[in-house]
């Protein structure tokens, strides 16, 4: 009978050593008693592998461990992923390849918006600085028209 170690199950699955100590210790009536050491040199049956797999699965889909324990006990069968032909495929991936476009143009529009916002900014401070000097020089004149009316 085939048995893997801890650290080629690891490298097969994917999943991290503690989380497979924790399915262990969460679900371990399901696993074998060669995966159920608590010391080193835990090995694992091909079936101990499509467990800690079916167990992934249903905790990335949400499933609650009440029915975690169902499925892995046979009363209840998750729904199956969904399978997708080519024709499928292309059509989402076609569909992505149209949002993607039409974002990057509304992106260009922003950006577009945005850049005659900052020349306008820019704009409307230059005429600001003019006018500000303007009205310096006004009340500079109208300070020396005072000086000169004095006397």
């Amino acid at each position: 009978m085939e048995t893997y170690t801890s650290g080629i199950v690891v490298g097969m699955t994917n999943i991290p050593a503690c989380t497979i100590q924790r399915y262990i210790r969460d679900f371990g009536s399901y696993f074998s008693d060669t995966a159920r050491q608590k010391h080193r040199g835990r090995r694992y049956l091909p079936s101990d592998v499509r467990t800690l797999l079916m167990i992934r699965h249903l905790y990335n889909e949400r499933t609650p461990k009440k029915e975690i324990v169902a499925a892995l006990s046979g009363k209840w069968t998750p729904p199956a992923l969904p399978r997708y032909d080519i024709d499928d495929a292309t059509k989402i991936i076609a569909g992505a390849k149209e949002i993607l476009w039409e974002t990057k143009k509304y992106s260009q529009r922003a950006d577009a918006q945005v850049s005659r916002a900052t020349y306008a900014t820019s704009y409307l401070y230059t005429v600001l600085e003019r006018f500000e000097k303007r009205i310096t020089k006004l009340e500079d004149d109208i300070k020396h028209m005072k000086i000169k009316s004095r006397y």
